[in-house]
């Protein structure tokens, strides 16, 4: 059984498991390799969906 998504679908997914790293890592729950924050940041600013949201501007 194969399974194609559309792009929107992609990036919701994307965005969801951005969110629960997010979560994890304020509870101490992921390991924070150097240049992590960053990484994350730039990830956010190129996802449309948190983009446009404006969630994140204090991470």
């Amino acid at each position: 059984m194969t399974h194609t998504y559309e792009q929107r679908e992609l990036e919701s997914f994307e965005a969801l498991a951005c969110l629960r790293w997010m979560m994890l890592q304020r509870r101490g729950g992921v390991p924070l390799e150097p240049g992590m924050r960053e990484k994350v940041k730039a990830f956010i600013g190129n996802h449309s969906i948190l983009r446009e949201a404006g969630l994140f501007t204090n991470l």
